[in-house]
């Protein structure tokens, strides 16, 4: 059985396979661009993350999901 501790914050922790402690970039947003009239241009990056509390939680500035870089307490 897995269990955290905290309190109503950590309730709706959601488990996802993508997130890594080296995760850099959220995995929700995605910005593009494209430009038709002279040819087909397109441009996707991905949104940089923001630390919180070093390297242990971090947030995305677009959708404000917070990512828990760390193992399971």
């Amino acid at each position: 059985m897995e269990e955290y501790i905290g309190g109503k914050i950590f309730e709706n922790i959601i488990v996802d396979e993508r997130v890594t402690p080296d995760l850099n970039h959220c995995i929700y947003c995605i910005v593009t661009s494209s430009r038709k009239p002279n040819g087909i241009k397109s441009t996707d990056y991905k949104i940089p993350l923001d630390c919180i509390d070093g390297a242990m939680m971090k947030q995305c500035p677009a959708c404000k999901a917070i990512y828990i870089l760390k193992d399971k307490l």
